[in-house]
Order: C-alpha cells, then sequence, then structure tokens
C-alpha cells in the first residue's frame, strides 16, 4: 500500500510539473521569428529544408553561424515538414522538448535525493517524490529557461539538454545496477550513446564527463573498474569529437 502510495504521488509530481511548464510557457507559441539569428538561420537559410544527400552532407560538416549541431539542423527539418514556416510551429517543439526534459529532471532529482537522503528513500516515506517534484518544478520553471524554450534558434539548447538529462539518468541507472551481468553493460552503452547524441546537438556537453567523475565520488556503488573504464571511454569520444568538428 505504501508503495503504491509513493508511486501515485510521483506521477502526480511528475504531471503536475508537466502541467505547469506547459502553461507556464505556452505563450511562446504566440512569438514570431526574432532578429536575432532566427533570420539568418530558419528563414533565410534553406539548406537544412531539405534531408538528401546534399542536406545531410551540410548538416554534418557545417559550422553556420559557428555552431557544430547536426542533430538540430535535423529537428529544424522535421519542423519545416510539419508547419513550413510558421513560427508557432518551431516554438511549440521548443515547448514540448523542455516538458520532456522536465520529467527526465523528476527521475534524476529522486536518485539523488535518495542517494543523499537514504533516510526518504523509503517506499512508507512519500518525501522523496514530493521533493523531487518540488526540484523539478524548479527547474523547469526557472527564468533561466526562459531565453531557449522561448528563441527558436535556441533549440540547441533545449534538446542537447533532453540528450544530456537523459544520459546523466542512464549513468545513475548503470551505478544502481548489478555488478555482475548485462545489464550495467547495457545502461553504460546507453549512456555513451545518449551522450554522442548530446554532442551532435550543442558541443556544450562536452563538459558531462567531468560532472560524471563528481557523482562517482559521489555514489560508492560503482566498481573502480567500470568508473575507470567509463572514463576512458569519455575521454576518448570527446577528443575524436573535437577532431571531428575542427577537420
Amino acid at each position: 500500500m505504501f508503495e503504491r502510495r509513493s508511486a501515485l504521488l510521483g506521477f502526480i509530481a511528475r504531471m503536475h510539473d508537466l502541467a505547469v511548464t506547459v502553461v507556464a510557457f505556452l505563450p511562446v507559441v504566440l512569438n514570431d521569428f526574432v532578429n536575432w539569428d532566427d533570420y539568418e538561420i530558419l528563414l533565410k537559410n534553406p539548406h537544412y529544408r531539405t534531408l538528401g544527400w546534399e542536406g545531410l552532407r551540410w548538416m554534418f560538416t557545417t559550422f553556420y553561424w559557428g555552431h557544430y549541431q547536426p542533430l538540430t539542423w535535423v529537428t529544424f527539418y522535421l519542423d519545416y515538414v510539419a508547419w513550413g514556416m510558421e513560427p508557432w510551429g518551431y516554438h511549440l517543439t521548443n515547448l514540448l522538448l523542455h516538458a520532456a526534459n522536465s520529467v527526465l529532471f523528476y527521475f534524476i532529482a529522486v536518485r539523488l535525493l535518495s542517494l543523499g537522503l537514504p533516510n526518504v528513500a523509503s517506499p512508507r516515506d512519500v518525501t522523496l517524490p514530493v521533493a523531487a517534484g518540488f526540484a523539478s518544478l524548479v527547474f523547469a520553471v526557472h527564468p533561466l529557461r526562459v531565453e531557449s524554450v522561448a528563441w527558436a534558434t535556441e533549440r540547441r539548447d533545449v534538446l542537447s539538454g533532453l540528450f544530456l538529462l537523459w544520459t546523466l539518468l542512464c549513468y545513475l541507472r548503470a551505478s544502481a545496477a548489478s555488478s555482475a551481468g548485462r545489464t550495467r553493460i547495457g545502461w553504460l552503452s546507453a549512456t555513451m550513446l545518449v551522450f554522442t547524441l548530446s554532442l551532435l546537438s550543442k558541443a556544450s556537453g562536452i563538459v558531462l564527463p567531468f560532472v560524471f567523475l563528481g557523482l562517482f565520488w559521489f555514489e560508492t556503488g560503482f566498481s573502480w573498474i567500470v568508473a575507470v573504464l567509463g572514463a576512458v571511454l569519455f575521454f576518448v569520444l570527446l577528443p575524436c569529437f573535437i577532431v571531428w568538428r575542427e577537420r
């Protein structure tokens, strides 16, 4: 009964945060494109509007306006197919991505709070889902989120944020998995894959391996062998990504 109550509270907290996030940011769909990169990135740029070989080659090789963001270009292509050049559709996609980020943040908060405050991790204690819901809500409606959601060009922020949070969640799931068997290897593999997707959305995710090192210091359940292996893999992947960007 206590587990069901805790699970129900968690579901309510996630749905509450999701609803508040959507309502708080819903006015962004009324925005137009702004003359602050949107015109050059979206209106005057025809390259992202095709997904043929030439379009993909451009997306995965260009540093147009200073950023390497091939997956972000792919999402702009999908927007173009779905909405044409209607700005509300581009803003709606940003809003939906940010709403998804708030849900991912909730699950990360649950894991970190249960590690830092093991006394509230019991199924009998309803503090954990409530505290995680509050943390997720603060993240979702914080003023620092506004620019990334309300500005169409900043799709790269909410998209890379989605994959960064997903990467972190996979890493935490790997740390919680059994030290033997394929489950931990599977979660570590997922961590690497999603981290790569984050780098292909925006290069700011390059700092995440240092976060992992901090989490390893915080989370004692991860064996040294797996931690070192994960760090090596990430610090090998990062130079490869940098070389690819600079080639």
